[in-house]
């Protein structure tokens, strides 16, 4: 496997021992969105090339979305982004024609080969705006037929206070989703069953201030069907008192879980909580230092998702 771009960025799904597929995206501009997808079959002792946006000539061009055939299967790649596979053959694509364009979902029943788009159906109490994937599905127990994946509300009017976080079920291993109860304004989300997971709800705020952040951790038992509010004795807002924001959740149980606040000139915060959102402790956290965060703390998270590079 020889590649002759730089290469960007690159994305991992292996949902077995042997079988995997790999997105490489070469380094390319804004109004573009490349992407070359392989599979192996050996534990990634061999390779090869199984799609490439470079198929067609203009699947690179984002104006593709409004032809009639875009929601039908295409024999080519439409864009480059982050993979995830249930099982083989099934697997999902998350990206955008452009940096500048909105993200789509897509899904293949023929390990990559052919990609249709999926559409994420509005809730009921959401009108005038459209549903923007922020990620990929996951389903638990990984490779059954239950799951959740997250996504964004987008008004047509714009107004800060009319977006929204909201959570697509699944039942039948992604090939339907049904949307749930949407969440107030745009946070971040992590679930550790298909029914128990947090959502950061921070209320608007104006890229680049320092001033102090403001927002409610909710928890849900029910798949997103219902939200309550973490009554917090010492609360992530507590630390974000400088124009810091949640930018990413990471829990492994009822109990433990950790959070990563960020400001805009990249400083961060690593939080931690033993009892499922009530109490927020700050952990040593020096990038570059000697001592990044505690033995027990480090086997936990590495042992999760690996949020943190």
């Amino acid at each position: 496997m020889r590649q002759s771009q730089p290469i960007l960025y690159s994305f991992l799904a292996f949902p077995d021992a042997n079988t995997g597929w790999l997105m490489l995206i070469p380094d390319h501009g804004m109004n573009s969105s490349p992407g070359d997808l392989y599979r192996t079959d050996d534990g990634g002792a061999n390779w090869r090339r199984v799609n490439s946006t470079s198929a067609s000539s203009r699947a690179w061009i984002w104006e593709d979305a409004a032809l009639p055939e875009f929601e039908d299967r295409h024999p080519y790649l439409v864009c480059g982004g982050a993979i995830a596979f249930r099982k083989a053959p099934t697997g999902w694509l998350c990206g955008s024609m452009a940096s500048t364009t909105p993200g789509f979902l897509f899904m293949t029943e023929d390990a990559g080969l052919t990609w249709q788009i999926q559409t994420l159906p509005l809730p009921s109490s959401l009108h005038d705006g459209r549903i923007e994937p922020t990620g990929l599905p996951h389903f638990f127990p990984m490779g059954g037929n239950d799951g959740i994946i997250g996504a964004q509300f987008w008004p047509t009017d714009g107004y800060s206070t009319n977006f929204c976080t909201v959570i697509y079920r699944t039942h039948d291993g992604g090939l339907s989703w049904q949307p749930t109860t949407p969440v107030k304004y745009m946070g971040v989300l992590d679930f550790i069953t298909a029914r128990k997971g947090w959502i950061w709800s921070p209320r608007p705020h104006s890229t680049g201030s320092t001033a102090p952040v403001k927002g409610t951790l909710y928890r849900t038992d029910d798949g997103g069907a219902s939200w309550k509010p973490v009554q917090a004795e010492k609360s992530m807002e507590d630390y974000l008192t400088h124009g810091e924001d949640i930018v990413r959740l990471d829990f492994v149980d009822d109990e433990y879980g950790w959070a990563i606040a960020r400001d805009e000139h990249n400083l961060t915060q690593l939080l931690k909580t033993t009892d499922g959102g009530v109490t927020w402790t700050k952990l040593a956290l020096k990038i570059g230092g000697k001592r990044v965060f505690s033995q027990r703390a480090q086997a936990l998270v590495t042992s999760s998702r690996s949020f943190l590079t």
